[in-house]
């Protein structure tokens, strides 16, 4: 029994996937989760503004600019804060997440 069992994991459209790993909406507002595709296991979580500084950190890494030199320079003059620091990032509404993140049932019947 997964940490998530009890919520509905919808996949995000626009987001590139890997063969492993991805991160779907789990259902509960602004929250999301990360999923590993390939053993069908869930890991990682937080907000979508967490999320972005996992990205903009990885985006950053030294390691980025030889495997994505052209994701890292155009990352370069972006802040980099620690998200437990001072500079604390916004959160969605329940709305904003509701419009970018429909559920799956709400795809299906056309809404």
């Amino acid at each position: 029994m997964g940490i998530f069992d009890d919520f509905e994991m919808t996949d995000i459209d626009g987001l590139a996937d890997t063969k492993r790993a991805g991160i779907v909406h789990v259902g509960r507002g602004d929250f999301f989760a990360a999923q590993n595709f390939h053993a069908g296991t869930n890991g990682g979580e937080g907000t979508w503004d967490q999320w972005c500084q996992i990205a903009l950190s990885i985006l950053q890494h030294p390691a980025t600019q030889v495997v994505r030199p052209e994701a890292w320079e155009a990352v370069q003059g972006l802040a980099n804060t620690s998200y437990y620091g001072l500079d604390e990032g916004l959160e969605l509404s329940d709305e904003q997440v509701a419009r970018f993140f429909p559920a799956e049932e709400d795809e299906e019947d056309g809404e």
